[in-house]
């Protein structure tokens, strides 16, 4: 396929939009669409490469993906050791663990299927996942297996036969991409699927443009088509949001790039001439390197070297820049070029028992659990504030009998705690303060579920809302007096959050969830319930026991022992106003932030000890610091003890779970 200047110019843009974006430089809020350019342009490029040696009768499987290993496995490769020393070095074992894990199906070239099942692209958990861009590689190499075989079998049909076929799945991806990216973000943002129409439309592209149909069009046609190309790219990521992907702004850059790709085929046009610069070729040739080495630097750096500066940023992309085009110089192109590479099985024979160790490396590395022996004596024994107990009820196994038990005794329960992960994290303080008073209560959890009837995350919408009316008929049943709400209420604000099966727009995310709380809190006092509300934790950007567990800890170690109390409330007024509301409604609420103050800052970290699990999880000793916000609660069941009791329904004894 004849070189085009322009289309590594256009590379150069996507990858500078996805640089600029992850370390936050300027105002690019949609710079990760850089990724969708690429596609597009992998879809074009391979297409021009496949097509014509089908039609010629040329082609074979072994030569396309022996230049395919060539072109991708040994500078990832070269990335994945570096990762994996660095790792060693400086990752947490719960880190080192995941990342082992991470690497070994990212060298299978299915990351991205690990992560839509573990991670969300744009969760603050991903910011410690050094291998989390791999997630397009995987998309690309699995589109390189489906692609070849469909351009063979439709070898002997016409073009517009081939183009029907072809744009017919292109539009079928796309519609499931716009559905699901409603419902289940994740996965149509990770997934093939949902991804394969940006793909087929640089396939779609090369089958009438480039080296597969000579293009047509005036001059000042591909002007108009390049320059409004490239106002659909910068208009994207200028604008666009995470909230706003995958979705209809996806279709932005793939357009824009599209158009560009068929406008600046003319080397007279204004986008050719600027993306033709040296400087756009110099960036577009070493992208791949920049790409697959800037997540790693990233991760690592801020691991090391604490959060973002413009000195630290600086420093960094300079560190990027001079990796990558090492590593295009003295791996890329000598790998691609290489005769001896090419011949027979020798790729075979080389990269296999590569792949074989990298994937073995990341298993040991899981198995082991993170490879303890890294870490001092002090560093092991924290491990152990990981722990936690499981209180998750799945919604249709939702029965009395099924909830976490707190304190002794049976029977009819004096308190229940409902809520997600952040009442679960409460259950060493409950069982604490519930032994104290003598009293039983019950816990049941479910993650990422926020106690409303209607208003749910979209990924979980029905399980969430089956969970929540179950508790509420729980309560109903057991006529419990007492009912505990504690969720992550800040969380929710920012998520795409379902009411009624129908997406709530984000400017009315806020107003949507907390009157549905509202509602939920009501109908409980109506029961003759009192209800108390746990007002949710300080939050931070980092996990206080991973960076204490580091092997390699940073000059800087004290910046990840608290966060600034302005930082950590940005956006609380919200919050504070529903709490507020809510108290004067004569719901309880328990106030608990005030106690991790110090000076102006909320501690993560008192007498060396970690107060949380991860960025907002409480340990055992974190939670144990709420004492004195929740005794007066619990001290309020006791004295209702009696009232309760001659109040409720007599229960079959519950049984305890271990």
């Amino acid at each position: 396929m004849r070189y085009r200047a322009d289309i590594d110019g256009l590379r150069a843009v996507a990858v500078a939009a996805v640089l600029l974006y992850h370390f936050q430089v300027g105002a690019l809020a949609g710079g990760f669409l850089g990724v969708d350019v690429f596609f597009v342009i992998s879809g074009f490029l391979i297409t021009g490469i496949i097509l014509p040696a089908v039609q010629n009768n040329t082609f074979t499987f072994s030569g396309f993906y022996k230049k395919r290993v060539l072109r991708i496995f040994p500078l990832f490769a070269v990335v994945l050791a570096c990762c994996f020393a660095a790792g060693m070095l400086i990752l947490s074992l719960k880190e080192f663990r995941q990342f082992s894990q991470d690497a070994a199906y990212a060298a299978l070239g299915v990351s991205n299927i690990h992560f839509f099942l573990h991670t969300g692209y744009f969760d603050l958990a991903a910011k410690a996942k050094p291998l989390l861009h791999t997630w397009s590689l995987g998309v690309e190499e699995q589109f390189y297996f489906c692609l070849p075989v469909l351009l063979v079998m439709l070898r002997a049909r016409s073009v517009r036969f081939r183009t029907a076929v072809l744009g017919g799945l292109a539009v079928c991806s796309l519609t499931a991409m716009l559905v699901t990216g409603r419902t289940a973000p994740d996965a149509a943002f990770y997934l093939l699927p949902f991804r394969a129409w940006e793909l087929l439309a640089g396939a779609l592209l090369a089958m009438h443009t480039g080296a597969v149909h000579a293009g047509r069009g005036s001059l000042a046609l591909r002007q108009a088509v390049s320059l409004g190309g490239a106002a659909l790219i910068g208009s994207g990521m200028v604008y666009a949001t995470p909230a706003m992907h995958p979705g209809w702004v996806t279709l932005l850059p793939v357009a824009g790039t599209c158009a560009v790709i068929w406008g600046a085929h003319d080397n007279r046009t204004l986008v050719n001439r600027l993306l033709s610069l040296s400087a756009m070729r110099f960036t577009g040739r070493i992208s791949y390197s920049l790409y697959l080495w800037h997540w790693p630097v990233l991760v690592f750096g801020v691991m090391l070297g604490g959060p973002l500066t413009p000195q630290r940023t600086a420093v960094m992309l300079m560190f990027c820049v001079v990796l990558s085009w090492l590593s295009w110089r003295y791996v890329e192109q000598p790998a691609r070029h290489s005769e001896r590479l090419l011949s027979g099985w020798r790729p075979v024979q080389v990269f296999v028992p590569v792949l074989l160790l990298l994937v073995a490396a990341g298993i040991t590395g899981f198995a082991t659990k993170g490879l303890p022996q890294r870490l001092t004596a002090q560093g092991r024994q924290m491990e152990t504030l990981r722990a936690f107990k499981n209180t998750d009820v799945q919604p249709e196994k939702l029965t009395v009998a099924a909830m976490t038990p707190l304190g002794g005794g049976s029977g009819h329960p004096d308190f229940i705690v409902w809520g997600d992960s952040h009442a679960e994290h409460l259950y060493p303080l409950f069982v604490r303060l519930a032994q104290r008073y003598g009293l039983h209560g019950l816990m049941a959890t479910h993650s990422n579920t926020i106690p409303s009837l209607n208003v749910q995350l979209g990924e979980q919408y029905d399980a969430a809302v089956q969970f929540n009316r179950k508790m509420l008929e729980t309560v109903r049943a057991t006529g419990v007096r007492h009912v505990i709400l504690a969720a992550r209420w800040q969380g929710y604000l920012a998520a795409r959050m379902l009411q009624d099966g129908s997406p709530v727009p984000p400017d009315r995310t806020a107003g949507a969830v907390f009157a549905s709380v509202g509602r939920l809190t009501a109908d409980l006092r109506a029961m003759g319930c009192t209800v108390w509300l746990v007002e949710d934790v300080p939050g931070h950007a980092f996990s206080a026991l991973d960076e204490l567990q580091r092997p390699l800890r940073p000059s800087n170690a004290g910046e990840f022992e608290s966060t600034a109390a302005a930082a950590a409330d940005k956006g609380r007024a919200v919050v504070e106003r529903f709490l507020d509301g809510q108290a004067a409604a004569g719901v309880q609420v328990v106030r608990t932030r005030a106690l991790f103050l110090s000076g102006d800052r909320y501690l993560a970290v008192r007498g060396g000890v970690p107060l949380y699990r991860d960025t907002n999880h409480l340990s055992a000793p974190g939670a144990l610091l709420l004492e004195g916000a929740l005794w007066p609660a619990l001290a309020q069941i006791g004295t209702d003890r009696v009232v309760a009791h001659r109040t409720a329904p007599v229960l079959a004894p519950q049984n305890s779970r271990p």
